[in-house]
C-alpha cells in the first residue's frame, strides 16, 4: 500500500501545488514531498491532517488505494470452506471485507442441496452454471439451469438450490454487498 503515492496523486488531481497543501496543513514542503515520495513515513495524526487538507476523510484515502489495487486469486489458491456434504465453496478474490461483491466457485456433490427451505439475504446474488445441472427454487417457482445458464436474483429473494444429478456440479456466485 503506497499512502504516499496516492496522496500525491489525489493532490495533483485536484490541482493543489505542494506550497498549498502545506499552507492549508501546516507542515513543511519538504515534509508533505517526502511523505509523496515514501522516504518518510507520517505519524496518523500527520496524515490525517494532511488528508483533511484535501477535503477528504483517511477512509476516503485507503478507500482509493485499494479500488487501485488488483486481486489475483490463481486456480484452486482461493480460500475454501467445506460443509458437512462435502460441497465446497473457493474465494476467488482476496480481502472480501473490502470489496463490493464477493465471487465464490461452489462445489456441488450429486444430490446435494443448499438448504430445505428458501433462505433470503440483503444482497443482490447473480448465478452461472460452470457445469452440471441444478434446480434452483426462488420466490417458489423452479428453474432448471445448466452447464452456460445463469441467474440474477434481486435482494431479498428466498432462494435455495439443489444439483439434481448424480454427478458434480459447479457455479459461479457473485453476491453485492459481500455476506460471508
Amino acid at each position: 500500500m503506497d499512502i504516499g503515492k496516492e496522496l500525491k496523486r489525489i493532490r495533483v488531481s485536484q490541482g493543489m501545488t505542494l506550497e498549498e497543501l502545506s499552507n492549508k496543513c501546516g507542515y513543511s514542503k519538504a515534509l508533505i514531498s517526502r511523505v509523496e515520495t515514501g522516504s518518510v513515513s507520517p505519524s496518523l495524526t500527520s496524515l490525517m491532517k494532511m488528508v483533511s487538507s484535501l477535503g477528504l476523510k483517511l477512509h476516503d484515502l485507503f478507500t482509493s488505494i485499494e479500488r487501485g489495487q488488483a486481486s489475483v486469486v490463481h486456480k484452486g489458491e482461493g480460500r475454501k470452506f467445506f460443509t458437512e456434504d462435502k460441497s465446497t465453496t473457493e474465494f476467488l478474490a482476496s480481502n472480501i471485507a473490502t470489496k463490493k461483491m464477493e465471487p465464490i466457485k461452489v462445489t456441488l456433490p450429486g444430490g446435494y442441496a443448499s438448504a430445505d427451505e428458501p433462505l433470503a439475504h440483503y444482497g443482490e446474488q447473480f448465478v452461472y452454471v460452470l457445469n452440471g445441472k441444478i434446480e434452483l427454487t426462488a420466490n417458489d417457482e423452479t428453474y432448471k439451469l445448466g452447464t452456460g445458464d445463469s441467474m440474477y436474483l434481486p435482494a431479498g429473494t428466498p432462494h435455495k438450490w439443489r444439483n439434481i444429478s448424480k454427478e458434480g456440479a459447479e457455479l459461479i456466485s457473485v453476491v453485492t454487498p459481500p455476506q460471508i
